[in-house]
């Protein structure tokens, strides 16, 4: 049962993702004429190095946080690799609209 509730929840959890994240971007561009821009390369080296050390150090206070981070490791190596030819290429083909084209 609580395998099944977890899935529902998730499954809720990446409806909402998905949906209000368009939705909400529609919303901001509509009404504060922000106009999205990429992060540059030393904003993703620096979140990256950030949440590196965050990572080390849950991963060096006990043999729980040890664990825990092997655990996300590995479930990370594992998704990373399925995304470029899943959730990349599905909305790739479906047509979307890039809306950071020629930013």
């Amino acid at each position: 049962m609580f395998e099944t509730i977890c899935d529902a929840e998730l499954t809720s959890h990446t409806a909402d993702f998905y949906g209000n994240n368009g939705i909400a971007l529609v919303q901001l561009l509509a009404e504060s004429g922000v106009q999205p821009t990429r992060l540059p390369d030393d904003v993703w080296n620096e979140l990256s190095r950030v949440s590196f050390d965050v990572t080390a150090s849950v991963a060096n206070d006990d043999d729980l946080g040890r664990r825990i981070v092997e655990s996300y490791e590995s479930y990370r190596a594992l998704v990373n690799g399925a995304g470029p030819i899943s959730q990349t290429e599905y909305f790739a083909r479906r047509g979307a609209v890039d809306l950071f084209a020629g930013l």
